[in-house]
């Protein structure tokens, strides 16, 4: 597991070659970038099965936005808890948008 400090001399300077590795961030856990032989992309690591999110390529993505997403991406995963009124509202809600109007009325009289 390589680790760097992501600059953007840093990546920059990042050779490509012909098998991929994943750089690291020192300073954000989960956060990296995947150097392969052709594109540069931006990655993060999360959950206890450690799935990987790509978030963009580089240079196409910066450095500053890529590690604004990540830290939206990570604290999104961990603070996820919907509960069944939740649940049920966004399930109403998508009900609504998807459904013809003549529809929309029979399922609101049955929906408690």
């Amino acid at each position: 597991m390589a680790r760097l400090n992501l600059t953007d001399a840093a990546v920059a300077k990042i050779k490509h070659g012909t098998t991929q590795i994943t750089y690291y961030d020192t300073l954000l856990p989960g956060f990296g970038i995947r150097v392969g032989a052709y594109r540069k992309t931006w990655v993060a690591i999360v959950g206890s099965d450690r799935k990987r999110i790509t978030l963009g390529h580089y240079p196409h993505l910066s450095l500053k936005d890529a590690r604004t997403l990540a830290r939206h991406t990570l604290l999104a995963k961990h603070t996820t808890s919907t509960t069944l009124e939740a649940a049920t509202d966004q399930f109403i809600t998508l009900l609504r948008i998807t459904t013809k109007p003549d529809s929309e009325y029979d399922r609101s009289r049955t929906v408690v």
